[in-house]
């Protein structure tokens, strides 16, 4: 097996005090929403009538689970991160919302590659990219693609990496939009890696092969 890779730290420019403050506070509305999730999963196969579907409906907890694993990831916290998309895996699992599956896939294939656990993170990068392909949502396989592109990188698969970033650039350049804070984080850190294992012009082919590569 390839030797793994040592990425770089991401400095956030946020000291590490306001950061711990940022944590404690993460922590209660963790809590809080751990509550409310154990809340409704007692209660909710009990409703009935007209207001069954509002209050059966789970994926506005996952996607709250999400957002605050969110946070936790880019603020350098990666237990509570993990705890957080663990809870949104499992509901969005349980409640079908397939796209929140995805995103929760990805975001736990990045913890795990953090962790140095990369067959873990390739499973679930592998996973992301089969739920974005069968939704055919152009952004998801985009991102998907990414995410796979870290774990691979990381072990040693750096001129694959570099073809499947340069498909992940071209279709968010066609399709005009940024990726989220902490996922740029994790994937420029992976062009970094890139770039410092590939020479210049076999990073810049690689790069322009992916982008050939997009899907539309």
């Amino acid at each position: 097996m390839a030797k793994a890779a040592s990425l770089p730290t991401i400095d956030i420019g946020i000291p590490e005090a306001e950061r711990r403050k940022i944590a404690e506070g993460l922590s209660r509305l963790l809590a809080d929403t751990f509550t409310l999730y154990l809340t409704t999963h007692n209660f909710h196969w009990n409703v009935k009538g007209p207001m069954f579907q509002t209050l059966h409906h789970q994926a506005g907890i996952a996607q709250a689970l999400n957002t605050i694993g969110e946070i936790a990831r880019f603020g350098g916290d990666d237990a509570r991160a993990r705890q957080a998309y663990d809870a949104c895996l499992a509901m969005s699992d349980e409640s079908r919302e397939t796209r929140l599956t995805r995103h929760a896939c990805g975001n736990l294939a990045f913890l795990a590659q953090h962790a140095g656990e990369y067959e873990r993170a390739r499973a679930l990068a592998v996973h992301g990219v089969r739920i974005a392909l069968a939704m055919d949502i152009e952004l998801d396989i985009a991102d998907s693609l990414a995410t796979l592109a870290g774990v691979i990188a990381a072990t040693g698969q750096v001129e694959q990496a570099a073809r499947l970033l340069g498909t992940w650039d071209a279709a968010l350049v066609r399709m005009g939009v940024q990726p989220d804070l902490p996922d740029r984080a994790e994937h420029e850190r992976t062009i970094a890696l890139a770039r410092a294992r590939l020479d210049a012009a076999s990073f810049e082919a690689a790069w322009a092969v992916g982008r050939a590569m997009s899907r539309r």
